[in-house]
Order: C-alpha cells, then sequence, then structure tokens
C-alpha cells in the first residue's frame, strides 16, 4: 500500500479533509505530543484537536470502510516503525 500525499495535502484546511483528520488523530493516539503542541502543527486551537479526534472516531465507529483503511495505515506505520532502528 502506496500512499501519495503530500504535506500540503494534510496541512491545508478545508471541509472534509481526510488526510489532515487522519493525521492528526494518529498523532494524538500514536504519539506523546500534547493536544497543545498538535494544534500547533495543525493552526489550531487545542480544544479543536480534540473536537476534530473525537469527531474522527465516530466517524470511524460508523463508517466500516474508513475503519478498515485506518486499522490498515495503523498496521503499516506499526511495522514501519518497528523497522527503524534506534
Amino acid at each position: 500500500m502506496t500512499f501519495t500525499i503530500s504535506p500540503e495535502d494534510i496541512l491545508v484546511k478545508r471541509k472534509g479533509n481526510i488526510y489532515r483528520t487522519l493525521t492528526l488523530y494518529i498523532i494524538k493516539n500514536y504519539t506523546s505530543s500534547s493536544l497543545k503542541e498538535i494544534g500547533k502543527i495543525f493552526f489550531m486551537d487545542y480544544t479543536a484537536v480534540s473536537q476534530a479526534a473525537r469527531r474522527f472516531e465516530e466517524k470511524i465507529s460508523k463508517d466500516k470502510k474508513i475503519s478498515n483503511k485506518v486499522d490498515r495505515i495503523i498496521e503499516r506505520l506499526e511495522t514501519e516503525m518497528s523497522n527503524v532502528k534506534t
């Protein structure tokens, strides 16, 4: 599975930008970054980060297709990260 997503695709504020929301969700749930730190990356207030992640979690729970894609992306990230030498 390969993704061709530019940083602009992730950072652009646009309604329904799944790349931005997915990235925000992954950073929130799989890093130790605070909501405030994540907000700085996405030019958002920390409360907006929390709300966006919560809405995306609701979307995942309701839409099996998105849920499956998110699961595959996270599995891929975990595999890639396990191959990183520290």
